[in-house]
């Protein structure tokens, strides 16, 4: 069996990722399920998410160890694979860090739990980040929640080609110390009642797992960024809400969706005068039109009150009518403001986009995903 087989065109890396506690047998379990199914994943490196007790146990069980406890190339003797095609060594096993950076005991408390979460959410985001990669991730071990986190950072940075799993093993093999994948050679051992069990009576079975990818969802700033689980979360949730736009007149304020971007009166009058239009059902306005500056100091009025300076002003620099700078400038400052508070992809539904072909180009709200219902005003 070689190590060079079973990779989607361009994954030249396959990558076995695996949450583990205290029972580093389900990373040998999982291998050989892997590696004996009918499509055979022999991975090129295997990496470890655990406690410091639980790297303890790879080690010794798995690699460091006297040659009757090196589980993991006895294994790979069994199954005729070469183990140095496989990176598996201390910097492939991830120890949960603790407050004070040293590797976490065990997950115990609320604290810990955000670590564990902000951890598996880098180590996801970091490996999937390859083009080159494969992932074939199992949440079989560690904590529930380890395996919850894990699971979830796959579905938000999975792609096409990553695969998550479980592995079943038939009782009383599951979590017996001395059980770590069935050998070629059957032994008898010893169950937690010091009755005899035959390893032949072994079953692996590996769960697929089918999982939603929300990968293409993301921006750039998600993918790219060091942020943790809960950010990320609710910067994805952000993201994949429909967009939902709000305009509060009383406060300059625009939401969109949950995130609030406010303006100068003048900036708000102009982006409430596109989103008028955009209620009214109007075609994007051009600058040399009728009645444009007429129509925008209608809005800006409206916000800052007819006595006032700045609405003086206003009205005076726009008494020979609009030009295109003055429509450029407005434009660019807001989708500036909403890109930088928002993020270039979040912020798109919400800009003040072209339409035409310039010269001939005018201006409106874009509408390819932003629609009429999708959009309010807040008003007293």
């Amino acid at each position: 069996m070689t190590n060079a087989a079973r990779s989607p065109i361009g994954c030249s890396q396959r990558i076995l990722l695996c949450a583990a506690g205290l029972s580093p047998q389900v990373i040998t379990e999982t291998f050989y399920a892997l590696a004996t199914r009918d499509d055979p994943f022999i991975p090129t490196a295997i990496h470890i998410i655990t406690t410091a007790e639980g790297a303890d146990r790879v080690r010794l069980t798995l690699l460091e160890s006297d040659p009757e406890e090196q589980h993991f190339y006895r294994l790979c003797a069994d199954l005729d694979i070469d183990p140095g095609g496989i990176r598996f060594d201390g910097e492939t096993i991830h120890q949960i860090p603790a407050d004070d950076k040293k590797p976490l005991d065990d997950i115990r408390s609320l604290a810990d739990n955000e670590t564990a979460a902000d951890t598996i959410t880098a180590i996801v985001r970091r490996l999937t980040a390859d083009p080159q990669t494969i992932i074939h991730a199992s949440i079989a071990g560690g904590r529930k929640t380890m395996g919850f986190y894990l699971g979830y950072a796959m579905s938000l940075f999975g792609r096409e080609q990553d695969r998550l799993s479980h592995v079943l093993v038939s009782p009383p093999f599951e979590s017996h110390p001395q059980f770590y994948y069935p050998p070629p050679k059957p032994k008898v051992l010893r169950d937690h009642n010091k009755r005899p069990i035959h390893t032949r009576d072994a079953e692996i079975t590996l769960a697929d797992i089918p999982f939603v990818r929300l990968r293409g969802h993301l921006d750039s700033s998600i993918l790219g960024e060091s942020m943790s689980y809960s950010e990320t979360v609710s910067r994805t949730q952000r993201n994949v809400n429909p967009p939902k736009l709000i305009l509060d007149s009383n406060n300059k304020t625009i939401h969109c969706g949950d995130h609030p971007v406010p303006l100068t009166p003048s900036l708000f009058a102009f982006y409430a005068w596109f989103a008028r239009r955009l209620l009214a059902g109007t075609p994007g306005i051009h600058w040399t039109q009728e009645n444009v500056s007429e129509e925008y100091l209608e809005e800006y009025v409206h916000i800052v009150g007819e006595y006032s300076a700045d609405y003086e002003n206003a009205r005076d620099s726009l008494r020979r009518g609009m030009d295109q700078d003055f429509m450029d400038q407005k434009t660019s400052k807001i989708n500036g403001l909403l890109k930088r508070s928002l993020g270039k992809e979040p912020a798109t539904p919400y800009l003040i986009s072209p339409i035409g072909v310039i010269p001939e180009s005018r201006c409106r709200l874009k509408g390819l995903t932003l629609k009429k219902e999708q959009v309010r005003f807040l008003e007293t």
